[in-house]
């Protein structure tokens, strides 16, 4: 993992890599609920794009819940480590 400096402080950049993926995948959702949203208004027409935001949304939190569930497991395994 690449490290940076935050204030003078030297921290690992994967907390910021998952934040930023966080709010990728929370921008993509945000946008799939206001395609529905237009879509039941009649604001918009295109029922394939909308499904395809949908799904998109879906399956970008999917994977981030994937990546999730294994942080919590490499979590866990590392707190068995005796020292």
């Amino acid at each position: 993992t690449r490290y940076g400096t935050v204030t003078g402080v030297q921290t690992c950049a994967l907390p910021i890599l998952l934040m930023k993926n966080i709010e990728q995948v929370n921008k993509l959702q945000q946008d799939a609920q206001s395609a529905i949203e237009d879509l039941a208004s009649g604001k918009r027409d295109d029922m394939g794009s909308v499904l395809m935001a949908k799904e998109k949304a879906d399956l970008a939190f999917q994977t981030l819940l994937q990546v999730r569930n294994k942080m919590m497991s490499a979590y866990e395994e590392i707190k068995q480590i005796r020292v």
